[in-house]
Parts: C-alpha cells; sequence; structure tokens
C-alpha cells in the first residue's frame, strides 16, 4: 500500500513538472503580435517607405522595405490610409473622355473607380513608377515612352494631368517630412539646413 502511495505521489508530481515546463515553455515563447495602423506608403524604385504607428504602444515607426525602427516614442493616435485594391482583379472599363470635369483636370469618380482609370492607363502601356497612400488621398506616378502622368484619387475625386516634360519625381522624403521627429529623414536622404 505505502509502494502504491508513493509510485502515485511520483506520477502526480511528474506530471506537476511537465505541465508547468510546458506552460513556461508556451508563455516565454508567445510573441504578442502588435498591430499597427499604416499612416503613410511611399513606394518608389520598388523600394517601400513606411509610416506605421503601434495600436499598444502609440509609438511611431519608419519601415523601409524590411529594416523597421522606431523614430517617436510618445503615444500618438494614427489615421490608417487608404487602402489599395489589387489592380489585377479591376476591369479597365473607363473612359475619360466621357466626363466633363468640374474644373480642370479634376473629375467627380468614387474612389475605387478611379482605379479603373489607373488600369486603362496601365493597358495602355504606362507602367507605375511611383505611388503614395495616406488617409487623404492615393497618388501615382505613371511613365510611357518617356512621358509623365500624375493621378491622384480622393474619396470622391480624380484629379489626372501630363507632367512637364523631363519632370522628375518626387523625393520620398516630400512625404515623409511630416514625421521628421528630430530631423530623423534630413540624415536619412542626405537633406541639408539651407534646403528645408
Amino acid at each position: 500500500m505505502r509502494n502504491k502511495i508513493i509510485f502515485i505521489s511520483f506520477i502526480v508530481f511528474l506530471v506537476l513538472i511537465i505541465g508547468f515546463t510546458f506552460f513556461y515553455i508556451t508563455t516565454q515563447n508567445k510573441v504578442e503580435e502588435d498591430i499597427y495602423i499604416s499612416e503613410l506608403l511611399v513606394v518608389k524604385d520598388d523600394t517601400e517607405y513606411e509610416i506605421k504607428i503601434s495600436q499598444e504602444t502609440g509609438y511611431i515607426y519608419y519601415r523601409q522595405d524590411n529594416q523597421e525602427e522606431i523614430i517617436y516614442k510618445f503615444k500618438t493616435k494614427g489615421k490608417a490610409r487608404l487602402g489599395i485594391p489589387n489592380l489585377e482583379e479591376i476591369e479597365s472599363e473607363f473612359v475619360i473622355s466621357e466626363l466633363k470635369p468640374f474644373v480642370d483636370f479634376s473629375y467627380n469618380v468614387k474612389y475605387l473607380d478611379g482605379f479603373k482609370y489607373i488600369k486603362y492607363l496601365m493597358e495602355d502601356g504606362y507602367s507605375i513608377k511611383m505611388y503614395i497612400s495616406n488617409s487623404q488621398f492615393f497618388e501615382a506616378f505613371l511613365e510611357r515612352e518617356g512621358k509623365m502622368k500624375r493621378v491622384i484619387l480622393f474619396s470622391d475625386t480624380l484629379m489626372t494631368c501630363d507632367m512637364l516634360e523631363n519632370a522628375e519625381l518626387p523625393s520620398p522624403y516630400e512625404y515623409l517630412k511630416k514625421y521628421n521627429y528630430n530631423s530623423y529623414f534630413d540624415e536619412k536622404f542626405d537633406i541639408e539646413l539651407e534646403e528645408k
């Protein structure tokens, strides 16, 4: 009888040890995933620049391709950028000549319908060289045979125009400088003080 009690006690002790070990290992290896609000995305020359805000800490993160770092450590609230649909899934049934501009180069077009125009341009030989998405607009620079076109989409407006010959794409800095805490991006983009 005594051997039976020792054996059962040993089994209970062993189960407790294994249970606590399993619990410890699973809680230590658990990686809590933070949820981020993507506030700005700039894509130029296959390089992605993103500003995102942690919903847990409120810190502002800067990501360039796969490298990420905190650039502002005070609690901040962000506003999510506008979504970008998959252009491969959009039909390009869009004829801008059928629309009447309400002012020069500006048309009453819903945000997602504006991507039909971008798709139409791409099927007409244009390629996207740079695009920007924030909480207020989506902007794209498209090029075909050395000619550039700029398209800006708001919630209910499409603006488009041809750019001047030999026009250069803007620097990502122009869009990131709003987040230039402690001159962080001045150093990243080699901006000299007198240029500000």
